[in-house]
């Protein structure tokens, strides 16, 4: 327990550090253009410093992809402390020199060790964390990236801020002459990037690292190739959440960019410091929206707060463009990295959940080559239209709207998620729920989920249970009622009637082959005295006229019976504050063996396991 917390601590603290270098370098060149340049020019050069940053992410995804998949990820993070700290060195270099192209190219090159450091850094999430702890372990990197860029983004805009008063350089009116003056703030980059090696190469050796494809082959002419996007494109959900990032990402590139100039032009903050530290809040409010997210989903990844933070976002952002002073924008901007947080943290969680093990490392090459073409467009479109003479102003118009637009479409698309999130957290005010066997549902094929039903509320139960959509089988006279069938249909229930025969079976079996998971409680009614009855054998008709591989898994729901929900008697039911509630997942076994005796059987060991 103690070296798993110990190499926690240094993974992120070698993660920290990585990326303060990596910022700072890149804060001190985007000061250097705030003070010589104005305007058009300066979001010019602003876009051109930042996609210095991206290039690499487009033009080496597949290369970093197959270093990740290919190699151990740990030797990764150290040979890529190791290239951080010698750059650092050249980055010194060439401040001395006085070229302010030379400088932009050791930023490139510190682009490029990001490249190959970005995925192994994802990828090893799992090894350090674990399957189940998958959101926590994205929340903790995430808040902890964002207290790098904050903490970079803070000392290297107070550092300039001050030695660029206190030594009179506001006369120089060439680039290169303030590189030259700033060289001493040069050199406090270097303990950073030598402490990130030496505690990489001490601790992170560690790691006890799998999933490497040894069999993975690479040709260097491939280098422009796209074939590895299939990777993310032929997997629905991870192509979405890909997407879904891609599109946060390239907003944020796009207020980060644009907004200096429009504070400079039309509120008066000429200030890096505080330019820097409104742009910063945002990063205190991903860390913060990470860390209550993380809270939100403790045993499943939450997907309720997408649809919400992409409404915050858009909010934030009009507050902007209202308010005026220092305090009050740092405050929009908080509230866009607050909801930036519960807005990124799930999706990067999903990918990584969903995306085969063996090519994990592709998948999120993959991932970071979709954000960059996202904020290479996002830096195109503000170039153009800063050389257009577009107003910055009316470049924000255009990022709201976009993002309002988007946010509107996630929110009517995904109702459903919304309404599931605040469902569960109802569910908490009552009952602690215990998840175990979750793993064992599939996450690429049709589930028929089949267990005990003990309460009215057993269907809330299981669909906080489950990290996949699941769709219920519901009797047909309930599903009718008008003043609930719009939440059925919310839900995409399944009504069912004995009546209708080998039509209901078949439309069930079409869903399970379709590759969703559905429930069916075979007891078919409540139970009146907390015991298990007999199955009915509907569900193995149901598996019958299934045409792909179904996969059965059986649960068993303690602690409901004596609820208020359940159909026990007034001296049975108690009145606790919080319940206890314990869900247990059988593994699963093929449509083939599943018949009412056996899966009652499965059902009745999970229910002595409690």
């Amino acid at each position: 327990m103690k070296n798993i917390i110990i190499i926690k601590s240094a993974f992120l603290f070698v993660v920290l550090l990585n990326d303060m270098v990596d910022i700072s370098s890149k804060v001190l060149l985007q000061n250097i253009a705030f003070k010589i340049f104005d305007g058009s020019t300066q979001v010019v050069w602003t876009s051109i410093i930042n996609a210095m940053i991206i290039l690499p992410f487009i033009l080496l995804f597949t290369f970093s992809g197959y270093l990740s998949d290919k190699y151990d990820k740990k030797n990764i993070l150290i040979y890529g402390a190791l290239s951080s700290f010698l750059l650092s060195l050249l980055s010194v270099v060439s401040y001395m020199s006085a070229n302010y192209y030379f400088s932009m190219f050791t930023l490139l090159l510190l682009a490029i060790q990001s490249t190959i450091y970005s995925p192994a850094k994802f990828g090893i999430i799992i090894s350090i964390y674990g399957k189940d702890n998958l959101s926590k372990g994205n929340a903790h990197l995430q808040a902890i990236t964002i207290i790098a860029m904050l903490l970079a983004m803070a000392l290297t805009s107070f550092i300039f801020e001050d030695f660029f008063l206190s030594n009179n350089l506001q006369n120089l009116k060439t680039k290169e002459e303030l590189l030259y003056a700033i060289t001493p703030l040069t050199y406090y980059i270097l303990p950073l990037s030598f402490t990130e090696f030496l505690v990489s190469f001490l601790i992170l050796k560690k790691i006890n690292t799998s999933h490497i494809n040894t069999k993975s082959t690479y040709n260097k002419r491939d280098i422009f190739k796209l074939d590895l996007l299939k990777s993310v494109t032929k997997e629905k959900i991870i192509f979405l959440s890909v997407l879904g990032l891609s599109v946060f990402w390239a907003i944020s590139q796009g207020l980060i960019v644009v907004f200096p100039a429009y504070a400079k032009e039309y509120i008066n903050i000429t200030s890096t410091l505080e330019i820097n530290m409104i742009i910063g809040a945002s990063g205190i409010g991903i860390a913060i929206g990470s860390f209550i997210y993380s809270k939100l989903s403790k045993y499943y990844i939450e997907l309720g707060t997408i649809p919400i933070a992409s409404i915050g976002m858009s909010f934030a952002i009009y507050l902007s463009l209202v308010f005026t002073s220092v305090q009050s924008l740092a405050f929009a901007f908080f509230l866009f990295g607050f909801f930036g947080g519960m807005f990124i943290v799930p999706l990067n969680s999903l990918i990584q959940f969903n995306a085969k093990k063996n090519i994990l490392g592709s998948v999120l090459a993959s991932n970071n080559w979709f954000q960059s073409i996202a904020m290479l467009i996002m830096l195109i479109f503000t170039s153009t239209a800063s050389l257009y003479y577009l107003n910055p102003l009316y470049s924000l118009y255009i990022i709201l709207f976009v993002t309002s637009s988007l946010a509107l479409f996630i929110f009517i698309k995904q109702i459903r998620l919304v309404m599931l999130m605040f469902l569960k957290l109802l569910m908490r005010l009552k009952y602690s729920l215990e998840i175990q066997g979750f793993n064992n549902i599939a996450k690429d094929k049709g589930v028929l989920l089949l267990g005990n039903h003990i309460s009215w509320i057993d269907w809330a139960i299981i669909l906080s249970s489950s990290q996949r959509e699941v769709r219920f089988v519901i009797e047909k006279d309930i599903y009718e009622k008008w003043f609930i069938n719009w939440i059925f249909k919310i839900f995409h229930a399944i009504p069912i009637s004995s009546k209708t025969g080998k039509d209901t079976i078949k439309k069930v079996a079409k869903v399970l082959d379709e590759g969703y998971v559905v429930v069916i409680f075979p007891e078919g009614s409540i139970s009146r005295d907390g015991k298990l009855d007999d199955f009915k054998k509907g569900f193995e008709k149901i598996l019958e006229f299934t045409v792909t591989d179904i996969e059965v898994v059986s649960f068993y729901i303690h602690g409901l019976w004596g609820c208020v929900f359940s159909r026990a008697s007034k001296e049975v039911k108690k009145n606790s504050k919080i319940r206890k509630i314990k869900v247990n997942f059988s593994k699963a076994i093929s449509k083939e063996d599943a018949n009412a005796i056996s899966i009652r059987n499965e059902v009745e060991k999970l229910r002595l396991k409690n």
